[in-house]
């Protein structure tokens, strides 16, 4: 019971101190090699190059695989015959998730998972809640790395000015029961879409496609009065700008870049 008592400590300590760790970590290139990084704005309706190669290396890669999947020799497969296969999932909670469980696991034993060259879903999560939450912290080994890697980024978005929301606090909550190990030490590039380029090289796996949708609701809420001060004839403005439908953003992640159609 006292060692049980010593672990559930190290994780209310990591949460104390979490803000102030992070902060003091937030400008160190060799944590976040990415700060010497520069960024660029690409306008096209192409791939970019490294998706390109990726795609090039996939194929190759899973070229004797598609071969015995479509049961010809191996010889008789170019790279242009074989097709651009993606495996996704849709949402629906734990019964999403079971069946796509069940799907992939089908469509590995039939061979046609090591065709893929693509991978992705939408929502479908396990459901989970804190107590389960808090015990898997404090059977890890590093509490505290595992604190920082499930919220830390929490912090950061609250440092950016964005605001928080309940969704925030659900997807921490389901990355600290379903994505950390019982040795965090070692999943630090796990967060980081930038770091999955590893996984990837030489098309050994398949690339994950990961998507955000932001709602953008033009004038549906009042501005507040110190910003509506600012804008010439507001009400009249207001009013034409509340009869526009509101919409959604999609936006694409890959480990090589950001992009959204509205934005070619």
């Amino acid at each position: 019971h006292v060692e049980i008592l010593h672990s559930d400590e190290n994780v209310i300590n990591a949460f104390k101190h979490l803000e102030e760790n992070i902060r003091s970590k937030s400008n160190d290139p060799k944590l976040y090699p990415e700060l010497n990084w520069d960024a660029t704005v690409r306008k096209s309706n192409e791939l970019c190059e490294d998706e390109k190669k990726f795609s090039h290396d996939r194929k190759t890669h899973i070229r004797e695989a598609f071969a015995k999947y479509v049961g010809v020799e191996v010889d008789e497969i170019h790279l242009d015959d074989i097709p651009t296969i993606a495996f996704t999932g849709s949402g629906g909670g734990i019964r999403s998730m079971i069946c796509v469980t069940a799907y992939l696991r089908a469509i590995q034993e039939s061979g046609l998972y090591d065709c893929g060259i693509y991978v992705s879903g939408v929502s479908g999560s396990a459901w989970t809640d804190a107590p389960k939450v808090f015990k898997a912290l404090a059977n890890n080994t590093a509490p505290q790395e595992a604190v920082e890697l499930a919220f830390g980024s929490l912090v950061q978005k609250k440092d950016s000015g964005i605001h928080l929301s309940l969704i925030d606090i659900y997807g921490a909550l389901l990355a600290a029961k379903l994505l950390i190990g019982p040795d965090s030490t070692i999943q630090s590039s796990d967060f980081k879409l930038s770091s999955q380029k590893k996984y990837v090289e030489g098309g050994k796996s398949m690339l994950p496609l990961y998507a955000a949708i932001y709602d953008n609701r033009p004038w549906k809420d009042y501005l507040e009065p110190e910003y509506a001060a600012l804008i010439p004839d507001y009400e009249q403005v207001l009013e034409k700008h509340k009869m526009k439908n509101g919409y959604f953003q999609w936006y694409e992640f890959t480990p090589f870049e950001v992009g959204c159609e509205e934005f070619p």
